[in-house]
């Protein structure tokens, strides 16, 4: 009850075909719409939201968990011309990251997701990118190195780290086991990142970035 009142909204299901339409209007082609709201794939209406954007030329998009991604899911979301999936992912590890997302057996869930977006967008021969987002934490820091190892040179696939920040209210415990605590090892990550960068891995993270980075966590 305390997260809904967080994050409750007055924008239903039922708003979204006319506001599609009203971006087209108003944007045109080419705008890029991102659908935030919970788990986008529990959602009855999200294939039909993304063939109406395709008709339209809009770029739509969402994260997912990738828990409940079906082969079936997978190929409707890429023949309804699904522009960008970003999907969460803390580790390759389960005992890691299912500290971080405590879902039973949910890293092979993920990992399987990625996998039949993969597979469906190569049969297909149509282009969907996916981005894997990773939060970087005291817990999985170095998670992120292997999973831009596994997935980041493939073709229209890129990596996203993203720093750890406390949500209002969260409890202390939580704050201490996520929260970097050496300095050193995350510089140490952060020059990982960049050789790999180098290497010609797709990480989304620019060098002013990561020295920014850097200097917040010192302070």
């Amino acid at each position: 009850e305390a997260y809904r009142v967080l994050s409750s909204s007055g924008f239903t299901d039922e708003m979204m075909p006319r506001v599609l339409d009203q971006i087209h209007e108003l944007c045109g082609r080419g705008t890029l719409v991102s659908y935030m709201g919970g788990e986008p794939t529990t959602s009855r209406h999200i294939t039909e939201w993304i063939e109406q954007a395709g008709r339209l030329g809009l770029d739509f998009r969402f994260t997912t968990n990738g828990y409940i991604m079906t082969e079936d899911m997978a190929r409707r979301f890429v023949a309804a011309g699904l522009f960008n999936v970003g999907v969460s992912l803390e580790s390759l590890d389960p005992k890691i990251n299912e500290i971080i997302r405590p879902y039973p057996n949910g890293t092979a869930k993920t990992v399987r997701c990625i996998e039949l977006l993969l597979a469906e967008r190569n049969r297909q021969k149509k282009y969907t990118s996916i981005n894997i987002k990773t939060v970087l934490t005291d817990v999985n820091l170095e998670s992120f190195v292997e999973i831009a190892k596994r997935f980041a040179r493939i073709d229209g696939v890129m990596c996203t780290p993203q720093m750890f920040e406390p949500l209002q209210d969260m409890p202390p415990a939580t704050k201490e086991l996520l929260y970097i605590k050496d300095v050193d090892r995350l510089k140490r990550v952060v020059g990982q990142i960049q050789e790999l960068k180098q290497q010609g891995y797709a990480i989304h993270a620019t060098e002013r970035s990561e020295e920014h980075t850097s200097e917040l966590q010192s302070h």
